[in-house]
């Protein structure tokens, strides 16, 4: 068959067709394989190609079952007798001199093709053979180009255009669906003719009802001709693969094998067949598979004998893997297994027959929560999971891990209620020192430290007799921190180097990173803020190596709050919106309201009083919930920037009894804080932030306030004066604000003065010099008279604070 052109347009395929085009060109490569899953759009792809080519003949050999029947296939796309054999169709083809041999679906006799296209090659120089397969041909020469799945904006694409050629017209554009166009794509891993198929029934369904009904729509026949060519071994290894809900390594493969000699070797043998994807990461291969090839090993599986033992096998496989990481989420990759594996556990945990299993597979999931997210969800699956029959251990272990998500969700009651329980069901066994020291840490944030202090004792005691240096470092950083908390910076900072040096023995990553952590605080409150930074910046890196959420939330507040410290608002609130997203995200609440607290602080210091509500009110919003009093306080604290602001407002306009009436509330309510300062870091750092603001303001009053924009400026103790009317004036305050806000000690030099007042001059001439000076001058007049330096040959801004309309 001649090609004339294309039956349909070819979507999000410009990539390959170029690396296609490119493979068969002039000194290119004679042999060509396009290698995909069934549907992934090899024949589109080919036509296309063929239809470019003057001397392009295609051949469909899906249904050739050997040597003969491809001989006649081709021959009869030649125009010569049927019953050809290799050797002639080799002079045939000779005789054509320079052409294109196109075989489309040549799977299901790959075995058989080495000899006979090794043969035309031969036989022809000028020929060109174009192969589409599911299976790599193996040949020596052969250049195989892997069709992927098409990616989610392309794949939308093609659903709504063939949706559209179903119904006659477009799809609505709206959210819902859009949402649902994106779903069916996901779920059809943009496979064009699952796409295609499913679009055509928009005609009786909308692109949200089939979004819903995906399953019971799906063609589980997509994997039969693929199924035909793999090995009993494949066969078993893809059933018992497909059980998976997402990626899979080849530990994970390992861990279910039961009926395949090799994992490895297998996999293999699945990725030559488009049944698997391989996927390279920094830590290693995973193996995905095609959602069409998933649901067509589920239903095969569900429909032998064995199923049942194939999936106790799975879910044993599964526990053992996340179980290990779970125990050691320090080690390198041990974080991402267990998210690699959330989906599979949840799964186990909601449907496995019996309770310990189900049990079993909650508790690495809320370890992923408490680092990741996904409390809410996991909390459930945990009340599911303890309402089952356990033995005391195990029921320990779920209470511990109930009580540690109560606490990130700010429930201290709850969590309580399973410390207590827990800590009766562990009694002396190796658990009990665990629960203690979670116990301590939820006692130290309600304050009741005298009982946290003999919760921490007796887990000291617990570890010193079991000889566990490890649990010994981790609680010693706990007690280092409500040492600090309390103000004994000193005894804090003996606690932490003792704590780090038994976690460094010891190899514990992830403690390490949180202690050092700590350690930066008590740094930053000694007032050496750029070590702080460095120790902060170590356990960011450490965090986010080790998949921590949470804690890299905690890391980008922590140097957010350093640029706040240092007098930088503005520098702050990109690390506080990293922090506030990336907390929200692990479903982390508490974090979430601090760094919204610490954010409102940022606006209102820069006088941006609107956008400081609205941050607060997040913060309100947040911590609402979580009973820590030193939190509400911190927020109370860092709400006073607000009325700061507002006496700032109140000073500019010459309202002195406004302003004072505010000063005297704020500084009495300071007053009110200090009195309770020791109740945690969160409100010294708010106090000493507020005090540095408070020093700032009356600086501030002393000084002369200048529009960012040079459009006014206030002088000391008198009314606004606006620039408006005198454009050249503000153009110039206005480069002045800027480089006073770049280096304050730095002059700006008379030639970029020159230019800011009037830009079409380009050297300093004496005219321009006149003018300038007549412009300084009048500013000074106006009321910058002791604030516009001449330094040199330039001028700097002294004693001026920078209002900034914008942030209004």
């Amino acid at each position: 068959m001649r090609v004339t052109g294309p039956l349909v347009e070819l979507v999000g395929r410009d990539v390959e067709r170029a690396l296609l085009d490119a493979s068969v060109r002039d000194g290119g490569r004679r042999l060509v394989t396009i290698r995909g899953v069934a549907g992934v759009g090899k024949t589109c792809l080919v036509r296309h190609h063929a239809a470019s080519q003057p001397r392009a003949v295609l051949c469909d050999v899906t249904r050739a079952a050997d040597t003969r029947d491809l001989c006649a296939a081709v021959a009869r796309e030649l125009g010569v007798g049927a019953s050809i054999g290799v050797s002639r169709l080799g002079e045939v083809l000779a005789r054509r001199g320079t052409i294109s041999l196109v075989l489309d679906g040549a799977e299901r006799i790959v075995d058989r093709l080495t000899r006979t296209l090794g043969a035309w090659l031969d036989a022809a120089p000028a020929l060109r053979i174009l192969v589409t397969s599911q299976v790599r041909l193996e040949l020596p020469g052969e250049r195989v180009i892997v069709l992927e799945p098409l990616a989610p904006h392309d794949a939308a694409t093609l659903f709504r255009a063939r949706a559209h050629d179903a119904r006659g017209r477009a799809l609505p554009d709206d959210p819902d669906t859009e949402r649902a166009i994106a779903a069916i794509v996901r779920a059809l891993d943009g496979i064009p003719s699952d796409l295609e198929r499913i679009a055509a029934r928009t005609v009786a369904l909308t692109p949200v009802e089939l979004a819903t009904r995906l399953d019971e729509l799906a063609d589980v026949r997509a994997l039969d001709r693929a199924w035909s060519l793999a090995s009993p071994e494949a066969h078993r290894a893809l059933e018992a693969c497909a059980l998976f809900e997402g990626e899979l390594t080849l530990a994970a493969a390992d861990a279910i094998r039961s009926g395949w000699s090799s994992s490895a070797i297998t996999l293999q043998e699945l990725c030559d067949r488009s049944l698997v994807r391989a996927r390279d990461h920094a830590d290693g291969t995973s193996y995905a598979l095609y959602a069409s090839v998933r649901r067509g090993a589920r239903a095969r599986l569900a429909s032998r004998r064995g199923a049942a033992r194939v999936r106790a096998r799975f879910e044993e496989g599964v526990l053992a893997l996340a179980s290990s990481a779970d125990a050691d989420l320090d080690a390198p990759g041990a974080v991402a297994a267990l998210a690699r594996h959330r989906g599979d556990l949840e799964r186990i945990a909601r449907e496995a027959c019996d309770a310990e299993t189900r049990a079993r597979a909650v508790l690495p999931l809320a370890s992923l929560a408490a680092l990741q997210g996904g409390i809410e969800d996991t909390w459930a699956l945990l009340d599911a999971a303890l309402a089952g029959s356990l033995e005391d251990t195990l029921h320990a272990r779920l209470r511990h891990a109930r009580a540690r998500l109560a606490r990130r969700m700010g429930r201290p009651r709850d969590a309580l209620a399973d410390f207590e329980a827990a800590s009766a069901l562990a009694g002396t066994s190796d658990l009990a020192p665990r629960i203690a020291t979670d116990w301590a840490g939820l006692m130290r944030h309600l304050g009741r430290r005298d009982e946290a202090r003999a919760l921490y004792q007796r887990a000291l005691d617990a570890y010193a007799a079991r000889g566990d240096a490890r649990g010994r470092g981790r609680t010693l950083s706990s007690l280092a921190t409500m040492t600090h908390e309390h103000g004994d910076l000193e005894g804090a900072r003996v606690l932490y180097e003792e704590a780090v040096a038994a976690l460094v023995a010891t190899n514990d990553r992830l403690a390490l990173a949180m202690a050092r952590q700590n350690l930066g605080l008590l740094e930053q409150e000694s007032g050496d803020l750029d070590a702080a930074e460095q120790t902060f910046r170590r356990a960011l890196d450490a965090h986010r190596a080790l998949g921590n959420r949470r804690f890299e939330a905690i890391s980008e507040l922590d140097l957010a709050c350093l640029e706040l410290e240092r007098g930088r608002p503005r520098d702050a609130l990109d690390g506080l919106a990293r922090a506030q997203a990336i907390a929200r995200a692990s479903g982390d609440r508490r974090e979430v309201g601090l760094a919204a607290a610490t954010s409102g602080a940022c606006h209102a210091m820069a006088g941006a009083l609107a956008a400081a509500e609205r941050a607060f009110a997040i913060a309100r919003r947040e911590l609402r919930d979580v009973d820590e009093p030193a939190l509400r306080l911190a927020l109370e604290v860092h709400e006073l920037h607000g009325d700061l602001a507002e006496a700032d407002r109140a000073r500019i306009a010459r309202d002195a009894r406004r302003s004072a009436e505010l000063l005297a509330s704020i500084d009495a309510r300071i007053d009110e804080a200090e009195r309770a300062r020791a109740t945690g870091d969160e409100v010294r750092f708010a106090l000493r932030v507020l005090r540095a603001e408070r020093a700032r303001w009356v600086a501030r009053a002393r000084s002369a306030t200048v529009a960012r924009d040079g459009t006014w400026f206030t002088p000391p103790g008198h009314a606004p004066v606006s620039l408006a009317p005198r454009p050249v004036l503000a153009s110039i305050l206005r480069a002045l604000v800027a480089q006073h806000l770049r280096r304050a000690d730095v002059p700006l030099a008379n030639e970029a003065v020159v230019r800011a007042g009037w830009p079409a001059e380009r050297t300093l001439t004496r005219a321009s010099r006149n003018r300038l000076h007549v412009a300084i001058a009048t500013l000074r007049k106006l009321g910058l008279d002791a604030h516009l330096v001449s330094q040199g040959e330039g001028y700097l801004l002294e004693r001026v604070a920078v209002h900034d309309p914008a942030l209004e």
